[in-house]
């Protein structure tokens, strides 16, 4: 339970439900994080308590700073002007048609994550991408293998993980259809295995990472400028210090997904 107390009072009470079945409720409650219900009158109170340490709704619609509503300030920066377009339910999201478009985040120690970590967001893609090129969504500081990355290798889940010495890369799932958003989720658990999720869906089984330490110390990025010819819109995309379950993969993709 959280108060502030100023010019006008305001709380919020956040609960962590021990039964997955609760996992819609709290993904419909209006928090930050999906993850968690929370009830109140200010519902940013708090995002921050159940591992969220990025969350970039990517909705300002101008400016440079795409703002971290995850409670931690790690703020990104736009560069390349992007232009502004319709995004998911209402809103509006960047449009990146250009390799100098993206936003990039500096190694603020939250997102310094090594071995439990989910990644997720959603991605329109305005054209296809060949296959076998990697154009990474969301992920590590370009140029280097060293971390966790969702990437757009012929429109399908594709996993790349690893260090600068030894990498892998796993791909799974549908091809995505173009002009449409659709659900990228990635999770990487303690023991050293990757899973993916397309819509929701698992589409990449435990992948075995046992032999790799990565981690993002080095930066985050969206939209990743060292693997041009990324043509897409990314919207919602979140980073937490722990591997989410399945449950709350789903939750969460029913809760954002176009009405």
């Amino acid at each position: 339970y959280t108060y502030a107390v100023g010019t006008s009072s305001v709380y919020e009470l956040t609960s962590s439900f021990e039964s997955d079945k609760y996992q819609t409720q709290a993904a419909g409650s209006g928090n930050p994080d999906p993850t968690t219900y929370a009830t109140g009158n200010d519902l940013s109170l708090t995002p921050f308590i159940h591992g969220l340490v990025g969350y970039w709704p990517l909705n300002e619609g101008s400016g440079t700073t795409a703002y971290d509503d995850s409670g931690w300030g790690n703020n990104g920066t736009i560069n390349g002007n992007p232009s502004w377009v319709s995004g998911i339910n209402g809103e509006v999201a960047p449009d990146f048609t250009a390799s100098t478009q993206n936003v990039s985040m500096a190694g603020e120690s939250q997102l310094n994550i090594a071995k439990k970590i989910t990644i997720m967001g959603w991605v329109n893609y305005n054209s296809s991408v060949s296959p076998g090129w990697t154009c990474r969504q969301f992920g590590t500081t370009p140029g280097s293998y060293s971390g966790y990355n969702i990437q757009g290798g012929d429109l399908k889940v594709d996993m790349l993980f690893g260090n600068d010495s030894s990498w892998q890369e796993v791909e799974g799932g549908p091809t995505a259809p173009l002009n449409i958003w659709v659900f990228e989720a990635a999770t990487f658990t303690a023991n050293g295995s990757g899973i993916g999720y397309y819509d929701g869906s698992e589409v990449i089984s435990p992948y075995s990472v046992t032999s790799l330490d990565p981690n993002i110390g080095s930066g985050f990025w969206i939209n990743d400028p060292a693997n041009g010819s990324c043509n897409e819109k990314i919207s919602q995309v979140r980073i937490y210090n722990t591997a989410l379950t399945s449950m709350q993969i789903q939750a969460i993709y029913n809760s954002e997904k176009p009405q």
